[in-house]
């Protein structure tokens, strides 16, 4: 099947959410919308969910490969926020509807731009992979916290001076994490 079939899919998804919630789009109404057979449908994706995590991956992953390396933390991280809120009615029927399907998208995409944003500092300190990661997950779990908060209170638009405000927070403790995890790893063996 041509690219273009499921780009038709992807498309048609959105037409339907500008007509109706989420939980009331079907396989069905998205076929004949395309003007292709179930089958078709189930050729790309198996489910609508994974229809919209097709739809997450795509523009986190085309988001996070575009991030410049010499980007700050906040401009890296009010790009996830600005993607959610260019996709503000996929984004609430998708938080009504399957709430972890949602944060599990959202955690991947803040994991991998503060991954990409402090690998080769964590490199440099000779950070292990485990500690790394961990360091990763504090971060994150701070962003996931304010998106969560941010979206539960109407997506309000003063959310980039608070991502500014936090990373500025976090930034300046990043190095301080990777020379403390440095001399965790130095005194013992973990």
């Amino acid at each position: 099947m041509p690219r273009s079939t499921k780009e038709a899919i992807v498309s048609s998804l959105y037409v339907m959410l500008e007509k109706k919630s989420f939980e009331k789009i079907t396989v069905k109404d998205i076929v004949e919308d395309c003007g292709i057979n179930r089958k078709t449908f189930y050729y790309y994706f198996k489910d609508i969910y994974d229809l919209v995590e097709y739809i997450f991956r795509i523009e986190i992953n085309r988001y996070i490969d575009g991030i410049p390396e010499d980007s700050t933390l906040d401009e890296s991280i009010s790009g996830i926020f600005e993607i959610v809120e260019c996709n503000k009615k996929v984004v609430f029927h998708l938080k009504g509807s399957k709430d972890n399907e949602l944060k599990k998208y959202l955690y991947g995409a803040f994991y991998d731009t503060v991954f990409k944003k402090y690998k080769a500092k964590a490199a440099e300190f000779g950070v292990s992979e485990r500690d790394f990661r961990l360091l990763c997950e504090v971060f994150v779990m701070a962003f996931s916290g304010m998106i969560t908060t941010w979206l539960d209170g109407g997506m309000k638009p003063e959310y980039k001076d608070d991502i500014k405000r936090v990373c500025a927070m976090l930034g300046g403790s990043a190095e301080n994490m990777l020379e403390n995890i440095k001399k965790i790893s130095e005194n013992r063996e973990v």
